[in-house]
């Protein structure tokens, strides 16, 4: 069996994420129901919203990857802005500090994919 959704009829939550500035439209891909140990989400930002600066550490530590679709923004990695526009993807590691804001005159929109990378993932 299959599963098979698409990405407009998938129910929205709006939230401020990691303090974050306004509000966050975000869209769960298969929810609950994949095994796999990931989760995986459609985000959308208004102009000027953002996804506050954060560190994922400790035992639960996440790997993150950003692939940007729309719109243009600026992604701060370790202390270091970098600009983001359709097509970049970001991968930021466990214990790096992130965050991301868009800069642009219309929506950003990207795919997010976060997970707990495997003791013997390869660097």
């Amino acid at each position: 069996m299959y599963l098979k959704e698409n990405i407009d009829s998938l129910p929205v939550t709006a939230q401020a994420i990691h303090e974050g500035d306004g509000l966050v439209k975000r869209r769960s891909l298969f929810g609950d129901r994949s095994r796999l140990p990931i989760k995986i989400e459609f985000w959308e930002l208004d102009v000027g919203v953002s996804e506050g600066g954060h560190t994922h550490g400790g035992e639960m530590a996440l790997e993150e990857i950003y692939y940007f679709q729309e719109g243009k923004g600026v992604m701060w990695v370790d202390g270091e802005g970098v600009p983001v526009g359709a097509g970049d993807v970001v991968m930021v590691p466990p214990g790096v500090h992130h965050g991301f804001r868009n800069t642009g005159s219309t929506p950003l929109k990207l795919l997010i994919v976060w997970g707990v990378p495997a003791d013997d993932a390869v660097a």
